[in-house]
């Protein structure tokens, strides 16, 4: 028991969070899309030029930027996840599918 892995115990953890899987999963450019579609790309774009935060990586921006409002993560992470490909779902989400889903999900635990 002591050697199995918290995933056996039915425990599913992101890298950093679920944004940062999400974000990885789509790229930037997708994400971005979504924030066009939600009017909030200008707003983004500002973020991105301050001085803060204009040498980080895009992804590393965008996780930002989505975490700075509680709408905004909660509207935008129902989004992204409407827009990823079942078959390149992250892997905490796709070992979580696998588990409560078993029938529908099987072959696509992604590594």
């Amino acid at each position: 028991m002591a050697d199995e892995p918290v995933e056996a115990f039915g425990f599913f953890a992101c890298r950093a969070d679920l944004e940062d899987e999400l974000i990885r999963a789509l790229g930037a450019e997708a994400v971005e899309r979504v924030l066009d579609e939600q009017g909030e790309l200008a707003s983004f774009r500002r973020f991105q030029a301050m001085p803060h935060h204009r040498h980080e990586a895009v992804d590393r921006q965008l996780r930002r930027f989505l975490g700075t409002r509680a709408t905004r993560k909660i509207r935008s992470a129902r989004r992204l996840v409407e827009c990823l490909d079942p078959s390149r779902l992250p892997r905490p989400l796709a070992q979580l599918a696998s588990v409560a889903f078993p029938s529908s999900t099987q072959g696509q635990v992604r590594t």
